[in-house]
């Protein structure tokens, strides 16, 4: 425990989490105009598990309300918003999820991969070993070491945008080797989603994945 001249007790540990929050990590959150209450409920968790001060990305309406397919929305405002800000670890969350762990859990996590897909929702029965395709990606974070190679490869696919979720896995296969990308065994391990209308699925009505 340090004092300091004001009488005011600082223990080194936090001033280690303000440290690296501030300065060797981002947080996003990416959602829509309509949508800035979720964004901001996902906010007050984020900060309740101590999580560095969020970046809300709300810069894009909804998907249904300009020319844009629904399936390519989450690729563009990352490769526009979020890409050109990425110049530390990152952290980016869709505005629907909930959060089941300390930043510091997700911090230790996000430490197994280059890029680690800490949300998301199944692995499908087709697909049983990854990263040939994974489906959901409501939280991924992003080590600095691989933020100039997938700054490159996205911009190099601007004109084939495709599923973020796709796009992620097409990453995987062509770019990293397999101990390079982290995925938990289970898929709500560190966080769920909410009930919400999922616009690339038709305005579908998507159940939420329940916290542990």
């Amino acid at each position: 425990m340090w004092k300091i001249n004001t009488h005011i007790e600082v223990s080194l540990s936090k001033i280690s989490k303000i440290f690296y929050g501030l300065i060797i990590m981002k947080v996003f959150i990416l959602t829509y105009n309509e949508n800035i209450e979720e964004a901001l409920r996902l906010e007050k968790e984020l900060l309740e598990n101590g999580f560095p001060n969020p970046i809300i990305i709300n810069n894009l309406p909804r998907c249904d309300k300009i020319h844009i397919k629904p399936y390519k929305i989450i690729f563009y405002q990352f490769l526009f918003y979020i890409l050109p800000q990425m110049n530390c670890d990152t952290i980016f969350f869709e505005d629907d999820t909930t959060i089941g762990a300390s930043f510091e859990k997700f911090r230790q996590e996000m430490n197994k991969g280059l890029i680690s897909r800490l949300g998301y929702n199944k692995i499908p029965n087709q697909y049983p070993k990854p990263p040939n395709f994974i489906q959901g990606s409501h939280c991924v974070g992003f080590k600095k070491e691989v933020i100039e190679k997938f700054k490159n490869y996205m911009w190099k696919n601007i004109s084939k945008p495709v599923h973020f979720d796709k796009f992620l896995c097409n990453f995987y296969r062509s770019e990293l080797r397999n101990e390079e990308y982290y995925i938990p065994k289970i898929n709500n391990e560190l966080c769920g989603y909410t009930k919400h209308f999922s616009l690339i699925s038709g305005n579908k009505v998507k159940k939420a994945l329940e916290l542990p």
